[in-house]
């Protein structure tokens, strides 16, 4: 195999193995059956024979041809977001190849289930690599679905749409344990860990990054940005809140695609948890955000599909419920029939001795954001 306009479009930080010689050993014994076989399980992934052997040449021009490294390259490459991964994913790209079919290797790669599920998700997660919340690939990601997807593409009743969705769920869950394993301390609280995190980050805090006209690395959610639709709650018949443990909840976003969502004591909400399950989760749990900011494109790839394609499971804790979990509304005073379950009224059946839970989730905004900056003078670091 010669090298294709797809390896010419790829710089390498160190000269590259001679395509003859590379060929040659993997053409002996005991190299050819390893090297046959971990390129066969990655053909049956999705990716091309092409851009299969234009990678491995690049992993072993920088790590050595050895039996070692064909398998380790296999392994990489079987992991979803790994650094051999996305070379794989950016060389297909350079080859023209579609996002759909890019979407399709990576539910193969992680082995997603028809419906997502308590019993499934888990062994989904497994085959993620360690992929940090703000990695460059959750971008390339979500370009893949706006591409794949226009328009009101991802409401449509196909067995892909239903999987893209509820792929969302499981990124959240990859991304909360990603900071707990890397951040978490025993008796730390998801919320420490994430405020950790954060302090080596850039808030998301000048006027024109708050317009979305210039970038940034994360952002706490305290005004524009609302947690509104994950402040679920239910009432009785007198509007007497049913308990819903947790509340209220609030929402950081790292360049809009990722969302964490964290409860009144700390923890990570999530519609399947690794962690101690509530009711909360599945009611009002993070979902990765496919689109770029809030805007009708959010609605379309992120909102109304929730109606269409979420999981069983969350549907019928829904469903199950005496009584109907309902978000705060948008609604201003004058608009007698909205006011009383509205997100901002401050005597509203989700207000709270005279909060309204728009103040409750701004007070606890603030709150982590101070705690942030509070940890990035103490390490100091600046936004």
């Amino acid at each position: 195999m010669r090298p294709s306009k797809i390896a010419e479009q790829t710089t390498s930080p160190v000269p590259l193995l001679d395509w003859s010689e590379m060929e040659e050993t993997l053409a002996q014994t005991p190299y050819q059956e390893t090297w046959v076989y971990q390129q066969e399980r990655l053909q049956v992934l999705g990716w091309s024979a092409d851009v299969i052997m234009e990678s491995a040449r690049q992993w072993f021009s920088e790590h050595g041809l050895t039996l070692v490294q064909i398998e380790t390259f296999g392994q990489q490459a079987r992991l979803a977001g790994s650094p051999v991964f996305q070379d794989l994913w950016a060389r297909e790209v350079a080859a023209g190849r579609s996002s759909l079919d890019l979407l399709q290797v990576l539910l193969a790669t992680l082995d997603f289930p028809d419906e997502l599920t308590l019993a499934n998700y888990t062994q989904a997660l497994e085959n993620w690599a360690d992929l940090a919340p703000d990695d460059v690939f959750w971008r390339t990601l979500a370009r893949a679905v706006q591409e794949t997807f226009p328009v009101a593409g991802l409401s449509q009743q196909t067995d892909l749409a239903r999987q893209i969705h509820q792929l969302r769920y499981l990124i959240s869950n990859q991304q909360a344990d990603w900071v707990r394993r890397h951040y978490g301390r025993p008796g730390r609280t998801d919320r420490s860990a994430l405020v950790a995190y954060l302090a080596g980050k850039n808030a998301r805090n000048t006027l024109l990054e708050r317009l979305g006209l210039a970038s940034y690395d994360y952002a706490v959610y305290d005004v524009g940005e609302s947690a509104r639709l994950h402040n679920k709650q239910a009432f009785d018949e007198k509007n007497t809140p049913l308990k819903l443990e947790g509340l209220p909840n609030i929402k950081v976003l790292i360049n809009f695609h990722t969302e964490f969502i964290l409860d009144s004591k700390g923890n990570f909400v999530n519609i399947f948890e690794t962690g101690q399950p509530t009711l909360n989760g599945p009611i009002n749990g993070a979902s990765f955000n496919y689109a770029n900011r809030n805007d009708l494109r959010h609605l379309q790839l992120d909102v109304v599909p929730t109606k269409v394609h979420d999981p069983k499971y969350r549907r019928r804790v829904f469903k199950s419920a005496s009584h109907p979990y309902r978000s705060p509304r948008r609604a201003f005073i004058w608009q007698r029939q909205s006011w009383q379950r509205a997100y901002g009224n401050p005597r509203g059946i989700y207000a709270n001795r005279g909060r309204s839970m728009k103040t409750q989730v701004k007070q606890a905004s603030r709150k982590l954001s101070l705690d942030i900056k509070k940890l990035k003078k103490v390490n100091g670091t600046t936004d």
